[in-house]
């Protein structure tokens, strides 16, 4: 099963754990941030399928933290789900794709990550099947191959790119774009084209570099699922 990288927002140790422990048993991948300065942070530094964000905290409340969130380019598409212990209209709120109310059950938390999740896998694990002869062994094999090669890649994008190497650069995302074809890595196919699309038609600097760094996100998220 294509596991989720879901993000758990929430100042109350307890409601982590059990966000954490019940998240974990549907096999997603968690991460948690204690208030909304430190999920700003961590949706700086990561890409996440799903954010669900308590809406009362101390400092940086759950509804700013989120509209923070949504000015980050590689954030604009992510559902962020409130979460509330009161009534509260989501809808009254943009920057919310949906809503949960506490005591939030395990099997609403899950059908709700479900329907937000219901988007291209980081994998086609039929489409890796039909590339490989139907041999899981080969898929394993190509899978853990590419992803121990995805640091280097990265270093060498970065490296390529502040240096204005834009020729060399295309030559190194068409290499990792076949080796992401080869391992069916749906995402990181659409993220490499999209970014050689830009390299090619965009002449704004600041626009290319948020590219940039929108396919380095992708990358790292696609190592994470490769696991």
């Amino acid at each position: 099963m294509d596991k989720s990288y879901i993000l758990v927002v929430d100042d109350n140790h307890i409601n982590r754990l059990f966000f954490q422990s019940a998240l974990q048993k549907m096999h997603h991948q968690v991460m948690l941030a204690v208030n909304g300065y430190e999920a700003v942070e961590c949706c700086q530094q990561n890409t996440f399928d799903v954010i669900l964000m308590d809406i009362r905290m101390q400092g940086l409340n759950g509804i700013e933290a989120a509209h923070e969130i949504k000015q980050i380019p590689h954030c604009k598409a992510t559902p962020i789900v409130a979460i509330s212990a009161d009534v509260f209209d989501h809808n009254q709120h943009p920057q919310f794709a949906d809503g949960l109310m506490k005591p939030v059950k395990p099997e609403v938390m899950q059908q709700l990550i479900k329907k937000w999740t219901h988007q291209q896998p980081w994998f086609d694990e039929q489409l890796a099947l039909s590339i490989s002869h139907q041999d899981s062994h080969i898929v394993s094999k190509l899978r853990t191959l590419m992803k121990n090669d995805l640091p280097a890649q990265t270093l060498k994008i970065k490296q390529l790119f502040e240096e204005a190497q834009y020729n060399d650069l295309q030559d190194c995302l068409h290499q990792l774009l076949g080796s992401a074809r080869i391992c069916a890595a749906c995402r990181l196919v659409n993220a490499i084209e999209q970014f050689r699309s830009r390299l090619e038609n965009e002449h704004d600097e600041a626009h290319l570099e948020s590219e940039m760094m929108n396919l380095i996100q992708v990358i790292r998220e696609t190592e994470l699922h490769a696991e």
